[in-house]
């Protein structure tokens, strides 16, 4: 019962919290989270040394599609926070390669 309910609380805060970051989370009832993000931000975790799964060779997907675990509330926040500053320095090294053209 404790875990049903762990999981539900922090689906709903991932699926919140992916909201904020403007990727469209798709609803689950289960121990996981389907979302759509930029195309490369599954090289944009890497990069902050956090995995999610890449579901672009599911069938009927293509890049941009991603599932993640809900895991307990400080590991998501940790997710939430590599995604955040992935995305930060990614738009930030756009901006730069921009003014250097």
């Amino acid at each position: 019962h404790n875990t049903r309910w762990l999981i539900r609380e922090e689906r709903k805060y991932l699926a919140r919290a992916l909201h904020l970051l403007e990727m469209e989370t798709f609803d689950s009832q289960a121990n996981y989270l389907f979302f759509k993000g930029p195309e490369d931000l599954f090289e944009i975790c890497v990069g902050q040394n956090v995995l999610i799964r890449d579901c672009s060779n599911y069938p009927g997907l293509g890049r941009g599609f991603y599932r993640v675990a809900v895991r307990t509330h400080e590991e998501n926040e940790r997710l939430i926070q590599a995604i955040h500053d992935g995305l930060m320095e990614a738009r930030k090294k756009a901006q730069e390669e921009e003014v250097e053209e």
